[in-house]
């Protein structure tokens, strides 16, 4: 399984939103561990609570905050 924090650690600066929006698109966010896993990685990109929302509502993506 894949290390979540060395992958963040391996994010460039300024492409934050960009892989956090890349990874909502892999996923289908039907189950909890997805939601899980979003959760944690918007965390660990120190991604703020709003600009999530604005992401997922770009992406017609279900809120999970």
């Amino acid at each position: 399984p894949m290390d979540l924090h060395e992958f963040v650690a391996s994010v460039p600066i300024g492409m934050e939103q960009q892989v956090y929006s890349m990874s909502l698109i892999a996923i289908d966010l039907d189950t909890g561990t997805e939601a899980k896993y979003l959760m944690e990685l918007a965390e660990s990109l120190r991604i703020p609570m709003d600009v999530r929302e604005q992401i997922h509502e770009r992406l017609g993506a279900p809120s999970i905050y």
